[in-house]
């Protein structure tokens, strides 16, 4: 038989794993996490008024450039912009090529 501890830890192990694996990125809705030579997520949808962060968690300079902003962004940096008009706006990073996103405002 089971001791109420091994139950508890059990259910405590397998929250943690749940959580961990339903927040990959680990940042808000609005937040892009630039590392490993990509943004994550690569596209995001957003409401007109939201803000969005990229936040450089990699170990090498980026940019976030597009949508009439250019910002270089250190590793530790990050960036934030709200988005007034509904649209596409795609960015890229001018470091690395292929290294690009999207963002959809409603």
């Amino acid at each position: 038989m089971f001791s109420k501890n091994f139950f508890l830890v059990s259910l405590l192990l397998m929250a943690f794993f749940i959580l961990g694996c339903a927040q990959p990125n680990s940042g808000s809705a609005n937040e892009v996490i630039l590392a490993n030579n990509q943004f994550s997520p690569q596209a995001i949808q957003i409401n007109s008024g939201d803000t969005v962060t990229w936040k450089n968690n990699g170990g090498v300079q980026h940019t976030v450039t597009g949508f009439g902003v250019d910002e270089s962004l250190s590793p530790g940096q990050a960036f934030s912009h709200t988005f007034n008009q509904t649209g596409t706006f795609d960015y890229e990073c001018t470091i690395h090529q292929g290294m690009n996103g999207t963002v959809t405002v409603n």
